[in-house]
């Protein structure tokens, strides 16, 4: 065997790997997508006579926090958060299971929900910081 053609091989074996390692990802990642998505019963409102009041917005949270699609970010920050705070949430994500929810996630959801839910405020709040300051 030439060297060529050894190279050749090794290339090809390096490539059949990393095709064989993104085909496991991405079958992997569909299964959790579908182990992630609500069932059609929860999400369908005529399985009930009539949902109570708590139940539609129970059926909202679990949508909008628990099964929303993962999104993926990456960053080195890192936040104190207090200890009766951080078993609340990590009860709630090990309810669900770490696989299908990790902590990052659920804070992303709940802190991108309130600065959504609150960007009047916060915009306002913070122009009238900086007019204050600016007049100081």
């Amino acid at each position: 065997m030439t060297d060529k053609m050894f190279m050749a091989i090794l290339v090809m074996a390096g490539v059949a790997c990393l095709a064989l390692f993104f085909i496991h990802r991405a079958w992997t990642y569909r299964k959790r997508m579908q182990q992630t998505t609500p069932p059609e019963s929860a999400m369908d409102c005529s399985a009930h006579s009539e949902p109570s009041e708590w139940s539609r917005h129970q059926e909202a949270y679990e949508t909008r926090f628990i099964y929303a699609p993962r999104t993926r970010f990456v960053s080195d920050c890192r936040i104190k958060v207090r200890p009766q705070y951080y078993e609340q949430l990590r009860a709630i994500v090990d309810v669900v299971g770490s696989r299908h929810l990790s902590l990052a996630d659920y804070l992303d959801r709940v802190l991108q929900e309130h600065l959504e839910e609150n960007r009047e405020h916060i915009d306002r709040f913070c122009r009238q910081y900086e007019e204050d300051s600016v007049q100081k």
